[in-house]
């Protein structure tokens, strides 16, 4: 495990900029946090550095946003609204998980933690006297700085 604190937003964005440079197609990455923690200008931020110029928004209301500009397509999928992994598996989350080229960013992952292994890359933030705490596991520290 890796532990960063960024201390603003522009500092969580770049932390996944630098990530995104480095994440390959076939990637899972499972985000977990609080209302509020970063998990969504993270995702921004991979995005830009897997070269997606679209605008990132949080997909809370749709489940699952694609895109396809980058080198990797990305899927960003926030599973809030699901209540296991039961809904989950309804709406074909495993589409998205299963794509080898594909990067897929999962927001409230805890939601499928059946699903999730050690191939993720699984991402905690939660809020700390003077900024986030981001513990990474799965890619190290070494790889971003």
């Amino acid at each position: 495990m890796n532990k960063i604190v960024t201390k603003t937003e522009d500092d969580t964005f770049e932390l996944g900029l630098r990530m995104g440079g480095l994440i390959k197609g076939g990637q899972n990455i499972a985000l977990r946090g609080n209302l509020g923690a970063g998990k969504t200008v993270l995702s921004r931020g991979i995005a830009r550095g897997l070269g997606i110029s679209d605008i990132v928004t949080s997909p809370t209301f749709t489940i699952a946003q694609e895109y396809s500009s980058g080198r990797h397509p990305l899927f960003h999928l926030d599973l809030y609204r699901l209540t296991g992994v039961e809904d989950a598996l309804a709406f074909g989350i495993e589409d998205y998980l299963n794509d080898a080229d594909a990067v897929c960013i999962v927001e409230w992952s805890d939601r499928i933690s059946e699903l999730v292994d050690d191939s993720y890359i699984c991402i905690d933030l939660a809020h700390v006297e003077g900024g986030r705490l981001v513990e990474i596991y799965g890619l190290k520290l070494d790889d971003i700085d």
